[in-house]
């Protein structure tokens, strides 16, 4: 059996990336060791070049991009039962305010946290950041367009609610407390109607 389908190997391959992200989740690049992501993930260290050459950046960028798409899902499936833009815009707040609450507001988004920390030479890193957040517009963007009189411009405003979410995430974590993120839903949806009309 070749050691990229022995079941162990993906299964450590799987708990680095995990664990990377996590701490970066709630420490960023610089606070998040490479001796604390393979002591949680329970990797010894040569585990680490092998599955990922690049290092810490490799590995970084392997788990912003299953972050994106995960949350990019998250995203399609919030209020999935909702038509409404206002419900929707509700159930993402919810969305983006529970691993604040659920961590104790040491987690927030492990994409910004990395985009934000993470050195600028590390291309790839980057990348993968833009790409998971270009990911996450667009499916902001296909929830919107069908609730929208005017669907040409879902574009527009899910630029303005991933931005506010973002940024309402960070001032939540700031301040310890979520009660903001479900204000800047109300808020976005009076932008929607003013948008849409």
């Amino acid at each position: 059996m070749s050691i990229t389908h022995d079941p162990d190997t993906r299964r450590t391959r799987g708990r680095m990336i995990r664990a990377a992200a996590e701490l970066m989740q709630r420490r960023g690049w610089y606070g998040a060791g490479l001796n604390d992501i393979l002591e949680r993930a329970q990797a010894p260290r040569g585990s680490l070049y092998h599955h990922f050459p690049g290092g810490k950046a490799a590995l970084a960028t392997e788990g912003v991009r299953q972050t994106g798409l995960l949350f990019a899902r998250q995203l399609t499936e919030a209020g999935a039962d909702k038509t409404d833009i206002g419900s929707y815009l509700r159930a993402l707040a919810e969305l983006s305010g529970r691993d604040l609450t659920e961590s104790a507001f040491e987690a927030a988004c492990p994409v910004a946290a990395i985009a934000l920390d993470a050195p600028q030479a590390e291309e790839e890193l980057m990348a993968a950041c833009n790409e998971a957040f270009a990911l996450w517009l667009v499916a902001i963007t296909d929830r919107l367009r069908p609730m929208m009189q005017r669907p040409d411009r879902a574009d527009i405003l899910a630029r303005v609610v991933a931005t506010t979410l973002l940024g309402g995430t960070m001032l939540a974590r700031a301040g310890r407390t979520s009660e903001l993120l479900p204000l800047l839903a109300q808020d976005l949806a009076v932008l929607a109607e003013a948008l849409d009309g």
